[in-house]
């Protein structure tokens, strides 16, 4: 266990991987076992990262994030598994706790809603209008208000509204239809008008918006779904929640609301969904994490390796919502296995390959022939890779879209760039010579030539011919030969994205033949084998449902089915036995007439329940769906081979959401011939231009017919065009995953080219020069497909207008007929005119050509207020809009067909599709030509700017060459006639230039003069620059210190041992911050004085200036021993001669007056003695000033604070008015003499008594002994020379007291210093190192 915690406390990134293979394991099945797993890795890892350096703890501290927030949703998933009955009753609870509020809610707000609108029905009509659309609230379920005359013409509205506002109605009540339950509320005003404000409280799924119903809110913010009774239909043993109110007949019950919870499995499914989502992207943080913190190249493609096993290994990307990325149905090769099972699987293998290969490459692996051999296969084999991926394209049926073509190519890009870096890596070698900046310029030039023949040369299922892979060799051997980063990247770019571009589009075109093949091959008599069983589901389906009575129930039925999902073509009905039709719901044009169908139906007899009848029809087999109903009533539903050349029904068109791409393929039949037999076509798929061609005969009823699918090759204009911005995008995706190779070792080179490139002239340049291409370019593209949408629906509207008069000019006159007639008018005049007709009168539907769409809501029942505004209202005649309410868009123009006043005018409306493919393809194409000019103008922008920049540097250029010679002391080089906005300068360089020779021959001149002074003088001069470096040397300092100035070397390295007290001068004064020092140091057995100043402004440096003080020191020295001698001998006279006189004195009185003897003698005694200590005091003092410090008593431990308080205490006896006190912060010990320090105290203490001292302070702190007095002080002039023997600023003291003080404490290791402030105090200080 120790050595494996040892080991990973080295490679970290053992445990991170770990880590994330069990947690992406636990992804791909939720499992306990991987969490427990996870548990014991992240203990080692902690445990390795106590002794590890942040990296190893920032990894760890992520990883325990990681396992924590997988404990989490493990602990979720399974509680949401096992405790699923108590969740429910939770939920169920909830939704009855929150539910009666949530109501009363929205009752609140329609009830209001309701009540502002009363307030504008007496008023202006159009004010109502606007008033009533601000009172609609929009971040709340579905409301609508409308105010209605008494005989119900609406007369204002706004709002959506889902059924038919009715004037008569309680004030408070419930309505419901087959797909929605509203609430309203009703208000009489006093003019009679009725408001009427509904609330959405149900819809149905199958109706546009279903979602902003209270019931769908309600649901999906509680994890419930609402159903919705009327009063008394609930069914029994339910829990049901009755919603009563107040109406005008007492407190009743308006519906009831049952909250059903999703069922357990459903549960588990979403609880795993969630919290894989919230583990995979912690996975990728941590990971993320590594990326960044985790040092070496290795160890991030060990992260990398782990990113990929994520990926493969568990639905990591589905996780992350990337579903349609990691889905195998636009791609799936399975020769590659996991690698190539989806465009995000290929394109996160390929992406980890290439940053691989960039690593690879970055590493320099030794070139062998092995590695040779290897690489040349790799670029013969990427050809056949890649033509062998793009197998594995599969074009949706509904069209493919600009993005998912993006994908497949830079998928495709991706996987050809990893291998062709991965053959450069290994060609590379570790030699630094061989890189030639225009291989990659050449390679993209033939890849380039070799995509446009490829694009000339493909054919229909064949593909290309054996020998054009032969054609790519040199560009991929090209682009893989040794050149600058950079190139290398643009270059493999652009010739991995033309190589994936071209194969790309070959894979599409032969999935479009291959669907188009698909789609002839059900033509004719080819069996459906899924169609009985679809149909027999979709009869089943419909018996375990309420019995459909309208085509709206059909279209609720068949949205439910199988049919819808494999987009059958499809006709249902509903038919009384006797073949009378009833309802039709028409939504793909099949050959399936009434007449048939009537017949069919006759024929099932009273037995029969039904069945599924093939029926032999073009331009297929037709399978019917005959199924008896409850009611007698017989369904049909007829199917049709699922083909391009069944068309939808205009209502389809309204009613399915449109393809999702352009389509496929073109498939056309022609009828049968009359001329006899039909010549034998030609077989397979053929290229003719740029379209590739089929033709089949298919045998039909009536006899043989010719039927051919062609797919479109695109034009060559456009594929280039298209191509070029491809390879744009395809430079950019190679350079960003290029850019983890700038973080190699630590080094950011490319960085630091990018902040040169910010402050190149040439790019600023480039980039205006662009800037004013792009903006012009831009505004001109969104200007231009403006202008492509409006043309498109000016089109459209003529279109329209043109329907609305002919329909005009025939419907005249309808609104005065009965309402069945006029619905049957109105189908039958839609028919003659092909085109969908809704007719309204005062704002009401009327009639529709297609009672679905009323019955849906997907036509409301109310004509646009805006709409209603302007014809009845205002006075227009015609209008058309934009509608947002139908599920494909559309346009619909309004035309007034009946003219009066507001309640009674009639106005004719119709729909158009405004999804058009063509039109659509027409802005892609204008889109991709302008986006294509725009990035011509960029390539022109940067080669203008590099020209431009050439030109101006030129001059510059010369001006280089010129100021370089100039500062070598050069003639100027020949420069060629500058450009007009030059001349100036090169005139002023010109001048600058002859000032520049003066100066240097004054500065010569100068120099040559300072040389001769320097050479003369006894002192020994260096000149140092800031680094210490000689850069002069008089002929004193080299003869002394052994240097030269010829040779820049570092002075405090050039001088031998004996120099160390001037190597410590010198770098301690350069590495300071002191202007000029003077000191004097001891070398080779002379004492020298050196001197040192700082240079001032730049560059700087440091002046070096040596005296040898040798002599003068020891003359000096001579004359003061000499004159020290003359003091002690005049010292010693003075004590002398009255001692001498004494003596005589004693010898007189003993004569003389032998009474007074015993008196005088004594008196005399007394100052002989006196005069005898005094001679005893200046013989001690002076042989300790001389006493040699090797001769001295061994060092100990002395407490300076107890030395200090005895010292003091004797000098206290005195009582001569002087205050001595001592401080000290306890005992502290220093290496000195007892005697010695009592001694230098008592000096110290001396000195401050005769200097009129008051109070004298003794401090002791840690190795440090300070004397402070409060007497006159010493004058400053006087500080330096206190230490000197005999000097004294007393005329009572010796002079020798300071200066057996320095002897003494210099004795014991320690120094010595005097400050003083005159007239306040004087410190003497002791300190030891």
């Amino acid at each position: 266990m120790l050595t494996l915690t040892r080991w990973l406390e080295r490679y970290p990134v053992a445990v991170l991987l770990g880590v994330t293979i069990l947690v992406a394991e636990w992804l791909r099945q939720p499992a306990p076992a991987w969490v427990a797993l996870s548990l014991v890795l992240l203990v080692v890892a902690v445990l390795a990262a106590r002794h590890s350096g942040w990296r190893g703890r920032l990894t760890a501290l992520g990883m325990v994030a990681m396992v924590g927030v997988l404990a989490r949703a493990e602990w979720r998933v399974v509680r949401a598994g096992r405790e699923w009955p108590a969740e429910r009753e939770r939920r169920i609870a909830a939704a009855f706790d929150r539910l009666s509020g949530a109501l009363r809610s929205a009752h609140d707000a329609n009830r209001r809603l309701a009540e502002r609108a009363a307030l504008w029905a007496e008023r202006d009509q159009a004010a109502a209008f606007q008033a009533l659309g601000g009172m609609i609230p929009r971040n709340s379920p579905e409301m609508a208000v409308v105010i209605l005359e008494p005989s119900g013409t609406p007369w204002a509205w706004a709002g959506r509204h889902r059924l038919i506002p009715e004037v008569e109605g309680d004030v408070l009540a419930a309505r419901f239809s087959r797909f929605y339950a509203t609430l309203e509320h009703r208000l009489v005003t006093p003019s009679g008008r009725v408001v009427v404000a509904s609330l959405l409280v149900w819809a149905d799924s199958a109706v546009p918006r279903p979602e902003r119903s209270l019931a769908a809110r309600f649901g999906a913010s509680q994890g419930v779904q609402l159903l919705v009774y009327p009063p008394g239909h609930a069914p029994h043993g339910a829990e049901m929640f009755d919603y009563t109110d107040s109406t005008s007949s007492g407190e009743r019950p308006l519906f009831s609301l049952e909250p059903v919870p999703p069922d357990p499995a459903s549960v588990l499914e979403q609880a795993a969904l969630e919290e894989s989502q919230h583990v995979a992207l912690v996975l990728i943080g941590l990971l993320a994490l590594g990326l960044v913190v985790l040092d070496g190249s290795r160890a991030r493609l060990v992260v990398l390796a782990g990113l990929l096993w994520g990926l493969f290994r568990s639905p990591l990307g589905s996780a992350v919502g990337l579903d349609d990325f990691f889905s195998p149905a636009t791609f799936h090769q399975v020769q590659l296995g996991p690698v190539a099972t989806s465009p995000g699987h290929l394109f996160s293998a390929a992406a980890a390959l290439l940053l691989f290969a960039l690593w690879l490459w970055e590493e320099r692996p030794r070139r062998r022939s092995a590695t040779m051999v290897l690489g040349a296969l790799l670029l013969i084999g990427t050809p056949y890779l890649i033509n062998d991926l793009a197998r594995g394209i599969l074009p949706p049926a509904r069209g493919v879209t600009t993005q998912l073509w993006l994908v497949w190519q830079l998928t495709l890009t991706v996987a050809t760039s990893a291998l062709i870096l991965l053959a450069a890596a290994l060609y590379r070698g570790r030699e630094e010579s061989g890189a030639r900046r225009w291989t990659a310029p050449l390679a993209m030039v033939l890849a380039v030539v070799a995509s446009v023949v490829g694009l000339v040369v493909w054919q229909p299922r064949v593909g290309w011919p054996e020998w054009y892979t032969f054609l790519w060799l040199p560009a991929l051997v090209l682009v893989a030969l040794p050149a600058p980063r950079w190139w290398m990247l643009v270059g493999t770019a652009v010739v991995a994205g033309t190589a994936a571009g071209l194969v790309t589009w070959g894979a599409e075109l032969n999935g479009r033949i291959i669907a188009a093949s698909r789609d002839l091959s059900r033509l004719g008599e080819a069996e459906d084998d899924l169609a009985t069983p679809y149909l027999q589901r979709f009869a089943e389906q419909v018996l375990a449902g309420p019995e459909p009575v309208a085509a709206s129930d059909l279209f609720v039925a068949w949205r439910a089915s199988l049919l819808a999902g494999q987009e059958y073509p499809v006709r249902l009905g509903l038919w009384e036995p006797d073949g009378t039709r009833r309802v039709e719901l028409a939504l793909d044009s099949l050959d399936a007439p009434a007449s048939l169908l009537a017949a069919l139906v006759r024929g099932l007899g009273p037995t029969r329940d039904g069945g599924v009848t093939p029926l032999p029809r073009v331009p297929g087999k037709h399978y019917l769906l005959l199924q008896r109903l409850p009611s007698g009533r017989v369904l049909t539903a007829a199917i049709g081979p699922r083909t391009r050349l069944t068309a939808p029904t205009r209502l389809a068109r309204l009613l399915r959401p449109p393809s999702e791409g352009p389509p496929l393929y073109e498939v056309a039949m022609f009828p049968p011939s009359t001329e006899g037999a039909i010549e034998p076509l030609p077989p397979g798929w053929r290229r003719d231009g740029w379209e590739a061609r089929t033709d089949r005969l298919v045998a039909l009823p009536g006899g043989p017919r010719h039927a051919h699918a062609i797919v479109s090759l695109g034009s060559l204009p456009l594929l280039l065009i298209r191509g070029g911005l491809l390879v744009a995008v395809d430079i950019l995706m190679v350079a960003l995953l290029g850019l983890p190779g700038m973080f190699r070792s630590g080094q950011l080179r490319e960085w630091q080219v990018l902040r040169r490139l910010a402050r190149s002239f040439q790019v600023r340049l480039a980039v205006t020069l662009a800037l004013f291409f792009v903006v012009p370019a831009a505004a001109f593209t969104v200007w231009s497909i403006s202008r492509l949408d409006s043309e498109a629906d000016r089109t459209g509207d003529l279109l329209l207008s043109s329907a609305l008069r002919d329909a005009v000019l025939t419907a005249s006159g309808l609104l005065q007929e009965p309402g069945d007639y006029l619905t049957r008018a109105v189908v039958e005049l839609s028919d003659r005119l092909e085109a969908d007709l809704l007719l309204y009168s005062g704002g009401r539907l009327v009639a529709t050509s297609a009672p679905i769409l009323a019955d849906l809501s997907v036509v409301e029942p109310l004509l646009d207020a805006r709409v209603f505004q302007r014809l009845a209202l205002g006075d227009e005649l015609e209008v058309t809009r934009s509608a947002t309410t139908y599920i494909a868009p559309v346009r619909i123009g309004y035309r007034v067909a009946q003219p009066g006043p507001p309640g009674g005018i009639g106005i004719l409306a119709t729909p158009q599709m405004t999804f058009d493919w063509v039109r659509t393809q027409d802005q892609h194409e204008a889109t991709f030509l302008l986006l294509f000019a725009t990035l011509i103008g960029l390539g022109a922008a940067v080669l203008g700017a590099r020209l431009a920049a050439r030109t101006l540097s030129r001059p510059v250029a010369d001006l280089r060459r010129s100021a370089a010679a100039l500062g070598r002391g050069l003639p100027l080089p020949p420069v060629g006639t500058p450009p007009t906005e030059f001349e100036q300068v090169f005139g002023a360089f010109s001048r600058m230039a002859d000032d520049i020779r003066t100066s240097q021959a004054a500065l010569e001149s100068a120099r040559q003069r300072t040389a001769a002074v320097l050479a003369n003088v006894a002192t020994a001069v260096v000149a140092l620059d800031p680094a210490g470096r000689i850069i002069i040397a008089n002929a004193r300092a080299r003869l002394l210190l052994g240097i030269d100035d010829v040779t820049p070397a570092v002075l405090v390295t050039s001088l031998v041992l004996t120099w160390t007290p001037l190597v410590e001068v010198v770098g301690s004064f350069l590495s300071g911050s002191v202007h000029e020092r003077r000191v004097e140091i001891e070398a080779n057995g002379r004492t020298y004085r050196v001197q040192l100043v700082a240079l001032d402004g730049p560059p700087g440096g440091t002046v070096l200036a040596m005296d040898d003080l040798t002599d003068v020191t020891q003359a000096a020295r001579v004359l003061a021993w000499g004159e020290m001698a003359r003091q002690v001998a005049h010292e010693i006279k003075n004590p002398l001669t009255p001692m001498r006189l004494g003596i005589q004195h004693v010898r007189r009185v003993r004569r003389e007056r032998p009474d007074q003897f015993d008196t005088v003698f004594e008196e005399t005694s007394e100052r002989m003695l006196a005069e005898i200590e005094r001679l005893d005091t200046i013989a001690r003092a002076f042989s300790r000033f001389g006493l040699p410090g090797d001769l001295a008593a061994p060092l100990e431990q002395v407490d300076l604070a107890a030395v200090g308080r005895d010292v003091a205490a004797l000098y206290r006896l005195a009582d001569d008015g002087v205050r001595i006190e001592v401080e000290s912060t306890g005992a502290v010990g220093v290496p000195a003499r007892v005697d010695e320090v009592k001694e230098v105290l008592g000096n110290l203490l001396e000195n401050a008594r005769q200097a009129g001292a008051r109070r004298v302070l003794i401090r002791v702190d840690s190795r440090r002994l300070e004397v402070r007095d409060d007497g006159p002080g010493i004058p400053a002039e006087s500080i330096a020379r206190v230490f000197e023997p005999r000097f004294s600023t007393t005329t009572s003291g010796s002079g020798l007291g300071l200066a057996i003080v320095r002897r003494l404490v210099e004795g014991w290791g320690a120094t010595v210093s005097v400050s003083s402030s005159p007239g306040e105090e004087t410190r003497v200080t002791l300190l030891w190192p």
